[in-house]
């Protein structure tokens, strides 16, 4: 975790000197009352004035001081939870198709969200708190010794009870930290879940089972988070007993010392301040000791994703595309025991036409997947021109391939960004792939222009729209291999027909469809039909 803190190396130094500051400053208001006190009792007028206006100076720096230092200390755990979260989404990003779909998109969240605010509660907040708090118990153990050395003997063995709190919870917190953030996961799954399903859910009438559904993973959820903050519970209880007796401790023999006339009352005074700033550090370290070791599970998950490195593809060269794809031998299995494709063989050349065809499961859309890099545990060869997809950058073959899938998916953005995908193309690179798309033809219906919101993955327009602005977004980009995966089977059969033909006609396109609308005359225009 340190990785992250040092990133921000400036204010990590100015956060720990200010609370170092802080603590010290706190420790030495117990010399400052035992000199008010002791300048009372003995009736010197003056230096009871002195000393008290030196006092509220003091009070006011210490104040301060503390201000600083918790001001600092909140911008350093929000800075370095903003920092953590970048790398992990950098981390999830590097997955290739294959590797993001291992992890249910839910877990994604959870760990961006709710496991962020585990690490800020749970680690970073209580260890910034213990360093202050070890260096108020090193300042408050001084002023002690100077005070009276048996005094301070006898705080320092009773404070040795408080060592028995990690050893009784540590454990425990932990186990419980790690079932709490797995039941957050789980919980955040199956809320996903309903929410991408609502409409199945409305229509099929499953209220009754999701609302069930909700309460017993919100129960189950719930529970976790108990059990957890059960065993904090205690954890805290347990140390402010154990502190009480130690400063119960303390003012025994401090008064017995009284009476004997070996101290003075404002020794006893300076020595109750002191004595605090000795059993309070002690509470919370081992108050926050469980919490953190509890943290290491989260902390372990959170560097998988940051540390996520490509096993996929780890090619370098630069791809080419003079001449085309050719396949060989090409089997794969999402599952070992289960093959999709068995020994396919084929070529895509350069500039031709391919209509994908075969009845459903029988692996089309898989191996267009495969073609483009999507997934890379497969058996036999895949090359561009002559050099193998396992040789090649992976990043550099996407940028070559444009596919339209027959899940759209659109952001929540405007008509012309989901188009864009917020690069730059001219007018007459615009106007060319909305004219092909169909885009044009709802543009100005209904108010809808290229700045109109499309919703939530497209809410606001019909199947139609959202189809013809997955298919300018491929065509705007101008990659020479587009490929349709029933890229218009939402479009009426008519702008369908004429944009298929408009994408048959561009010479220096390579183009694979895969369809099962087996229409006659656009069959016909094709260089190659690719039966599965």
């Amino acid at each position: 975790m340190f990785r992250y803190l040092k990133q921000s190396k400036l204010l990590l130094v100015v956060s720990v000197a200010m609370l170092v500051l802080s603590a010290i400053t706190t420790v030495l208001i117990a010399l400052v009352l035992q000199r008010v006190l002791d300048a009372a009792l003995a009736g010197n007028m003056e230096q009871l004035r002195n000393t008290i206006a030196f006092a509220a100076g003091y009070f006011v720096l210490v104040g301060l001081i503390a201000y600083l230092a918790m001001l600092s200390s909140t911008k350093l755990v929000h800075v370095t939870l903003k920092v953590i979260r970048r790398t992990v989404f950098a981390g999830i990003m590097r997955r290739n198709m294959e590797q993001f779909h291992e992890v249910n998109t839910a877990d994604y969240l959870s760990a961006l969200n709710n496991d962020m605010k585990l690490l800020e509660t749970n680690f970073l907040d209580p260890v910034l708190e213990v360093l202050m708090y070890v260096v108020r118990f090193v300042a408050a153990l001084a002023v002690m010794l100077y005070f009276d050395v048996i005094v301070t003997l006898v705080v320092i063995g009773t404070s040795l009870l408080m060592f028995l709190v990690p050893g009784l919870l540590g454990a425990a917190m932990q186990k419980r930290q790690e079932e709490y953030s797995k039941k957050m996961s789980e919980f955040m799954l199956r809320l996903k879940d309903f929410m991408s399903g609502y409409e199945i859910i409305k229509t099929y009438r499953m209220g009754t089972y999701t609302s069930q559904e909700f309460e017993k993973k919100n129960n189950e959820m719930f529970r976790a988070q108990y059990r957890a903050g059960r065993l904090t519970a205690a954890n805290q209880g347990l140390s402010l007993v154990l502190s009480i007796l130690i400063q119960v401790a303390a003012i025994a023999v401090a008064a017995y010392f009284i009476i004997i006339g070996r101290i003075t009352a404002g020794v006893l005074l300076g020595l109750l301040q002191a004595s605090g700033n000795l059993v309070q550090p002690i509470a919370v370290i081992f108050q926050y000791t469980p919490l953190i070791s509890g943290s290491k599970p989260i902390i372990q998950r959170i560097n998988q994703l940051a540390d996520h490195e490509n096993i996929g593809f780890i090619g370098t060269k630069a791809p080419t595309f003079q001449k085309g794809i050719s396949v060989s031998g090409l089997q794969f299995g999402y599952k070992p025991e289960e093959q999709v494709l068995h020994g396919i063989t084929t070529t895509f050349e350069r500039g031709r036409k391919y209509a994908i065809i075969g009845g459903s499961g029988c692996g089309k859309t898989t191996l267009v997947k495969l073609l483009t890099g999507y997934y890379s545990g497969f058996e036999g060869e895949i090359k561009y021109d002559n050099t193998s997809l396992q040789e090649l950058d992976i990043a550099q073959v996407s940028e070559m391939t444009a596919m339209i899938h027959q899940n759209i998916y659109l952001f929540d953005e405007t008509i012309g960004d989901n188009i864009s995908l917020h690069k730059s193309y001219s007018d007459e690179e615009l106007a060319r792939a909305l004219s092909t798309s169909g885009v044009d033809l709802f543009l100005g219906t209904d108010g809808k222009d290229l700045t109109a919101p499309v919703g939530e993955n497209g809410a606001n327009l019909s199947g139609g729209q959202r189809q013809r602005i997955a298919v300018a977004r491929a065509l705007i980009q101008e990659k020479p291999i587009l490929i349709l995966d029933e890229g218009t089977s939402a479009i009426d059969m008519q702008t369908a027909y004429d944009i298929e033909s408009r994408l048959l006609a561009m010479d220096d396109l390579t183009l694979i469809t895969i369809t099962h609308a087996l229409n006659a005359d656009l069959l016909q225009a094709y260089d190659q039909i690719v039966y599965m």
